[in-house]
């Protein structure tokens, strides 16, 4: 059985690690969510608190996008592709 085959991480919980573990600077705290709205995406207001600031910053960079309407789906399981593309992107 390969290692974590049956793990599921959330887009959110992905981008976090990634803040974490890699020399990015996160712009900083108190991003107005009316301001993010206009220019990343949609569903902001559902990106949980803690993360929004490394959401809006790993979007500035572009190393994160939207789906095809723009919407960031912060809960939706990331997937092996997404994966792929923010690690080449970040790396």
């Amino acid at each position: 059985m390969p290692f974590f085959e049956t793990m599921l991480l959330s887009r959110i919980e992905f981008l976090r690690i990634i803040t974490r573990i890699t020399p990015i600077e996160i712009t900083a705290a108190g991003i107005e969510a009316e301001t993010v709205n206009e220019t990343a995406f949609p569903d902001f207001e559902n990106i949980s608190a803690y993360a929004q600031n490394a959401v809006y910053t790993l979007y500035e960079m572009g190393v994160i996008d939207g789906d095809d309407e723009g919407y960031f789906n912060p809960k939706n399981h990331i997937t092996r592709a997404e994966v792929s593309k923010i690690l080449s992107l970040v790396m």
